[in-house]
């Protein structure tokens, strides 16, 4: 008798079936096989909407009033975090968009695919909140301030926004720049630390010598008042893509640690800057905001 295949015969299922298995536990936990519902693309579109726009899942269900709360609630904390960008507000308004994201988004998720339980509903605002904050605010924030408007707290508690695409050759001599120093200052105690970001005046440019004295330092034939805890004999040469820039910021924590031997040293070996170490140029308005850090 000859072997024929019916067409009745149901296919066998594959040998790496097994491996989608968790797959469909996820699929059926989320409820992914209701992403195509009777109202067809449109209702798939305003799923979208929802999870996107802070706000627009209250309308979908008829709350109106909650949805422009909502709505202006985030305009207005996105203008605080743009406008007072390295202070508290704006620490505390980018927090309120992410929370306020991430309930619309809940919402939104919620309508389309009701939860079985309160665990359930708290495990998905979590992960909303999580997802929201760390995969698209986050990433963002980050951006912004590589690319855009960087924030600098000074010793004195005051915040300067700084420009971060700001090329290191066109800046001159007399202009304000933000850099990287490093260097660690030995108490007798302890190690101070001092890495992070200054900001501070160009003094002298690429090829130029400085010359120190008692009571001044001289460039190009002109003398000016020496600052604090540079050097009273001696000549320096800038070398090529570097700038002289003195850290007068440093020497108020010299005075205050009682370490100014140490400091000066630290300042010294700083006061050389590359070209590499640029962080920026201060913007010199921020909005109506004239930046002032003199």
């Amino acid at each position: 008798m000859g072997h024929h295949e019916s067409a009745y015969y149901p296919p066998r299922a594959r040998w790496y079936r097994g491996l989608f298995s968790p797959w469909y536990g996820v699929r059926k936990w989320l409820r992914l096989e209701r992403l195509v519902p009777v109202g067809g693309l449109k209702s798939f579109n305003r799923l979208i909407l929802g999870l996107a726009l802070p706000g627009y899942a209250f309308a979908g269900g008829g709350l109106r009033r909650w949805s422009r709360a909502v709505g202006c609630a985030y305009g207005l904390s996105s203008a605080v975090f743009v406008v007072w960008l390295g202070y508290d507000v704006s620490n505390w308004a980018f927090g309120l968009m992410v929370g306020l994201h991430a309930t619309s988004a809940v919402v939104a998720w919620n309508r389309w695919s009701p939860p079985d339980d309160v665990r359930q509903r708290l495990v998905q605002s979590l992960v909303a909140l999580l997802s929201i904050g760390l995969l698209v605010y986050w990433p963002l924030r980050t951006l912004w301030v590589d690319y855009g408007a960087m924030p600098v707290r000074l010793q004195n508690r005051a915040v300067v926004v700084v420009n971060p695409r700001a090329r290191a050759p066109a800046v001159r001599r007399g202009d304000w720049v933000v850099y990287r120093i490093s260097g660690t200052v030995n108490s007798g105690h302890r190690d101070i630390k001092m890495d992070g970001l200054e900001l501070e005046q160009v003094v002298a440019m690429a090829g130029e010598r400085v010359r120190f004295f008692e009571d001044h330092y001289q460039l190009n034939d002109r003398s000016f008042p020496l600052l604090a805890h540079m050097p009273t004999s001696g000549e320096w040469g800038v070398p090529e893509k570097h700038w002289l820039i003195w850290p007068n910021m440093l020497a108020s924590v010299g005075q205050a640690q009682g370490v100014e031997q140490a400091i000066a040293e630290v300042m010294q070996r700083n006061a050389i800057v590359s070209f590499a170490e640029l962080a920026g140029k201060p913007y010199g308005y921020w909005f109506w905001r004239r930046q002032v850090w003199e």
